[in-house]
């Protein structure tokens, strides 16, 4: 990739890259899905995806599916949410049976599948601020 060559050939390197996507909303603007984008983009799927709101504000949000009680969603209907919900950047994580949150020791996804597949990756948020402080 041309973008990345221009990177390496400034002197500067990659140490640790992530792979996800599509873009749902970029700059305050929702974005379109190409019509062939990855798994299924148009079919009702268990989704993740990830959204700022502002500075050090985050939105994270799990479309449960292929259950009773849920459909899921499609990759167009996520990046719609994400937009209504406030997110001015916002992207797609990976879905289907990989789709997990982890909140304050609870597990949100369905847990009834019994083809759930190992998480080798997570996005891991932490501070180092007293959450006393944060009231007015």
């Amino acid at each position: 990739d041309a973008a990345v060559e221009a990177f390496q050939a400034e002197g500067h390197r990659i140490v640790n890259a992530f792979t996800f996507g599509p873009a749902l909303v970029m700059d305050d603007v929702l974005q379109p899905i190409p019509e062939k984008y990855s798994y299924n983009p148009s079919g009702r799927e268990p989704r993740l995806a990830f959204g700022q709101m502002g500075p050090l504000t985050y939105a994270l949000v799990l479309a449960e599916g292929r259950t009773e009680d849920s459909q899921g969603a499609t990759i167009a209907e996520l990046g719609q949410f994400m937009f209504d919900f406030g997110c001015s950047q916002a992207f797609n994580f990976d879905g289907g049976n990989s789709a997990t949150m982890v909140y304050n020791d609870g597990y949100y996804q369905n847990r009834t599948r019994d083809n759930e597949r190992a998480q080798s990756d997570m996005l891991y948020f932490a501070t180092l601020v007293d959450p006393a402080s944060w009231q007015k």
